[in-house]
Order: C-alpha cells, then sequence, then structure tokens
C-alpha cells in the first residue's frame, strides 16, 4: 500500500525557482540540500535515566563478571563432584543388581537396580553408536577430501 496518498507541492528555494525544473541554479533533478541539526550534547547531561545508566555500566561490569566467575565455580564443583561420585554410584548399582539379596527390600532394591543398568546401557549404548556414525561419516568425508 502506498504510504503517500497526497503529492507534496513542489519544493521552492529560497530564489523563487522550482528545483529540478532546470529554471534555477541547481542542475535539473536534484533535490533540495536539507539541513542535518548539529547533535546537542548537552541535553544528554540533562536526562537523568541516560545519565544514571551511563554511571551503572561499570557497576554492571562488575557485577556480571562476578556472576560468570560464580557460575564458573558452580560448574566446576559439578564436574568435581561427577567425577568423584560417578564410580561411587555406578559400583553401587552393580553391586545392587547384581550382588547377594536375601530379603525382600534387597530384592525390591535389585529389581530397581537391574532396570537402571538397563536403562543406563540402554542410552550409552545409543550415544556410542550415534558417536560411531559420527566418526565414521567425518572419516568418510576426509577420505573423500583426498580424492
Amino acid at each position: 500500500m502506498d504510504q503517500h496518498l497526497h503529492q507534496a507541492p513542489p519544493a521552492v528555494s529560497p530564489s523563487g525557482t522550482v528545483p529540478g525544473t532546470g529554471t534555477g541554479p541547481q542542475a535539473p533533478g536534484r533535490r533540495p540540500r536539507r539541513r542535518i541539526p548539529k547533535p546537542q550534547l548537552d541535553r544528554v547531561l540533562e536526562d537523568k535515566g541516560l545519565l544514571i545508566g551511563i554511571l551503572l555500566l561499570p557497576l554492571l561490569a562488575v557485577v556480571g563478571f562476578f556472576a560468570q566467575f560464580l557460575e564458573l565455580l558452580y560448574y566446576a564443583g559439578l564436574l568435581v563432584y561427577g567425577i568423584v561420585m560417578s564410580p561411587y554410584w555406578s559400583v553401587r548399582a552393580l553391586w545392587r543388581a547384581f550382588g547377594p539379596a536375601t530379603t525382600p527390600a534387597d530384592l525390591a532394591r535389585r529389581a530397581e537396580a537391574r532396570r537402571t543398568v538397563k536403562t543406563t546401557a540402554g542410552c550409552l549404548g545409543w550415544i556410542l553408536g550415534l558417536v560411531i556414525v559420527v566418526l565414521g561419516v567425518m572419516v568418510w568425508i576426509g577420505l573423500k577430501m583426498e580424492q
């Protein structure tokens, strides 16, 4: 849809001629130059919200850095916990799944541990299969590039 429904009247230069008609000092087809107002930098200091925002930038940078550092510590802690505790939980699940069971509670724990081991083995199988497929495709692409 056309945004300009009505034609604007032709602009008149200070000398009284219509620009673009070839009747004045301008070349035909040229538009008159408009003055671009100079930026008023004094008004930036009058806007309190903008000034406060500019002054808060260093504080926000420090807070952001501190938050990133805390996040790094958090994930480092999770990594250490995973590395240290993973063998424990794996051995515990395998022991419960395949170790001795005499009481009904032990038998229930054995059934739950066997389900856990079965599910984990299935997930690891899928992950291993995907890794093999991706590495196979990468090797195939590499061999194809050598030809």
